[in-house]
């Protein structure tokens, strides 16, 4: 059973937060009180030594979580500024309460339409900026005064060359909660505190970068709310371990799964050679690899363990496999969809990924393999798949991978700065594996994903491979970075990584 942790919408943490308060009869203000602890807490790690810190208000609950932050800080003894977007009697409910608190320990906040840059509070230099001016209910682009404070603390203070610690409430202001857009500059955070669960606008798109590292808070939000009104499950190390199956010490090459690799081509040989690696460092039993002669010679080279020929006997060969991977590097579309066209016709019904060639053919008209499909595409070959356009996927990637899964019956892994996986059953969910590092942008190294992936088609579920492989290749290109740095980052060496993070799954 796979646990994880519940990816929730706006508007879902909204309900979860309103039947949390009603039926428990547990106030709001205890609720706000307890997220500005967290928020506090996060402010005290990041800079312990800060002694002046700067809180951004905007309206509704956010700006309340603001001023209750401002609050706890001055408690704490720091010097505390405040700016906010909103007049005062525009507040309502506990935020209006916690700006009265506010004043009434002596705090004035300064409006920030009534202010130039030379003057009070930014003539000071700030060890702590906190950012509560928009939040996860952003519902379109930011207007106004907010867009022009937002661009002149950018300015103040970049990331990486500031003295500042930015620390976001919920989500750094200008990110689309639901999609992790940002159409327009955001502040960008050191540390985001989000309360209650995950939203997408940390794991995807311009969010994943802008909320720095993201602490998800505990803050008295019934959690079964939150699960049953979960967008999606986001799963890690610690929810696969119970997937995992490490070797067996009776094993051999024949209970490890044979694979059929139907890759590579003239012009793209390497596609071959990674996918292999990263069939291998798997621990496929057998690797066996379909592909033009002089291809073949290259993986050799690379890897001798491989069984191979060009695609004689094809379909004995399909007969003998426990899973078959079609389409990387295979040269284009046009000979993609005769490969596929010869898997069909084989009859053979085992475990298949589908990548790059594979997926334009069968979004052109060729035949899909008779067994179950794992497909594995970059947004592009998303909008191939639904026939749209690439912005428009990459605009709502969820709903995306939801609905090519559903309408060609396979478990699609999108990748992007998060990977999701949906299957071909609205009750099958929605998964995502927390993006590596972003040493993955380079050719090749989706070749490895695939047979990585197919490697674990021989073993395991289609989901539960979809799972382990994206994981084992995140969590790969994360050791790479970790030795030699993200740039850089070669395929041939996140294969290699693969074969040593299975251990993680073991302890």
């Amino acid at each position: 059973m796979i646990i994880g942790s519940p990816i929730v919408t706006a508007e879902g943490m909204r309900e979860a937060d309103r039947r949390t308060i009603e039926r428990f009869g547990l106030p709001g203000l205890v609720l706000m009180e307890r997220a500005a602890l967290e928020v506090v807490r996060a402010c005290r790690d990041v800079a312990p030594t800060a002694a002046h810190a700067l809180v951004l208000c905007g309206g509704g609950n956010n700006g309340g979580d603001g001023f209750a932050i401002a609050r706890l800080l001055l408690t704490h003894g720091l010097r505390v500024d405040v700016v906010e977007t909103q007049r005062g009697h525009e507040l309502k409910g506990d935020a209006a309460r916690q700006r009265t608190l506010c004043l009434r320990m002596g705090m004035q906040p300064w409006r920030w339409d009534a202010l130039d840059t030379s003057s009070p509070p930014f003539a000071s230099d700030y060890d702590i900026v906190v950012d509560a001016l928009i939040g996860t209910g952003l519902q379109d682009l930011p207007r106004g005064s907010t867009v022009d404070l937002i661009a002149y603390l950018r300015e103040r203070y970049p990331r990486g060359s500031r003295r500042a610690r930015v620390v976001a409430v919920d989500i750094p202001s200008g990110v689309f909660s639901n999609t992790g857009a940002a159409p327009l500059p955001v502040l960008e955070a050191d540390v985001t505190v989000t309360f209650g669960a995950w939203k997408w606008g940390h794991l995807l798109g311009a969010g994943r970068a802008a909320c720095g590292q993201v602490h998800v808070a505990d803050i008295g939000i019934h959690r079964p709310y939150m699960e049953q009104l979960a967008d999606a499950t986001r799963v890690g190390c610690a929810d696969l371990r119970s997937l995992y199956r490490p070797i067996d010490a009776g094993a051999h090459k024949g209970t490890q799964g044979r694979i059929l690799l139907a890759v590579g081509s003239t012009q793209t040989p390497g596609a071959a050679v990674l996918a292999a690696g990263g069939a291998l460092h798997t621990g496929a039993g057998l690797v066996d690899v379909s592909a033009p002669r002089e291809t073949l010679r290259l993986v050799w080279q690379r890897h001798p363990e491989c069984l191979g020929a060009a695609t004689q006997g094809l379909a004995e060969r399909l007969r003998l496999a426990d899973a078959c991977v079609v389409g990387s590097g295979c040269g284009g579309p046009k000979r993609a969809g005769r490969l596929l066209a010869r898997v069909h016709d084989a009859g053979a019904s085992l475990p298949t990924v589908l990548d790059a060639d594979a997926l334009r053919a069968i979004a052109a008209g060729a035949p899909r393999p008779l067994g179950p499909l794992v497909m594995t595409p970059h947004p592009g070959e998303l909008a191939a798949l639904l026939d749209a356009d690439t912005e428009a996927v990459v605009a709502d990637l969820p709903r995306a991978t939801r609905e090519a899964a559903q309408r060609w019956g396979a478990w699609v892994v999108a990748k992007s700065s998060a990977t999701l996986v949906a299957g071909p059953r609205a009750q099958d969910g929605l998964w995502c594996i927390e993006g590596g590092s972003p040493g993955l942008a380079t050719g090749g190294s989706g070749d490895v994903l695939a047979g990585t992936i197919g490697a674990l088609l021989a073993r395991y579920t289609p989901l539960h491979a979809a799972l382990l492989g994206c994981w084992a290749h995140a969590e790969a290109s994360r050791e790479c970075a970790l030795r030699r740095g993200a740039e850089g980052l070669l395929p041939a060496s996140l294969a290699t990584a693969i074969g040593r993070v299975w251990g993680q799954l073991q302890s």
